[in-house]
């Protein structure tokens, strides 16, 4: 093929046309149709503390937080770990964990005595 027929095959092409406004309109309408949908989809992930937890600039609110830990011996420790809020007790052996809810600490009263 000689290079002159492609290059007179180029200049024959016209410019495409600018897309039509009423497309990108149609475009638009698709695109917030989807985002409906998928917001139906996940309308129970939306809830408050999640999307403060999504917005927040504090990335430790939503991690696991170990608050103390102490060794018992040198196979055997305990932990006190908090969970969004909630704090729990974990015991860690050789071959074995376990955990306990601990109750939300009321503020001691002063007695009037």
């Amino acid at each position: 093929m000689h290079p002159a027929w492609f290059l007179a095959l180029a200049e024959a092409q016209q410019p495409a046309p600018p897309l039509p406004w009423w497309r990108l309109v149609v475009l638009v309408v698709i695109f917030a149709a989807l985002l409906a949908v998928w917001a139906a989809v996940n309308r129970r992930h939306w809830t408050r503390d999640n999307l403060r937890r999504w917005l927040s600039l504090n990335p430790e609110a939503s991690q696991i937080v170990v608050r103390e830990q102490r060794w018992l011996n040198s196979k055997t420790h305990l932990c006190l770990v908090e969970v969004s809020g909630e704090r729990f007790l974990v015991a860690q052996t050789q071959g074995a964990v376990s955990w306990q809810p601990l109750a939300k600490a009321e503020a001691a009263q002063p007695s009037d005595s």
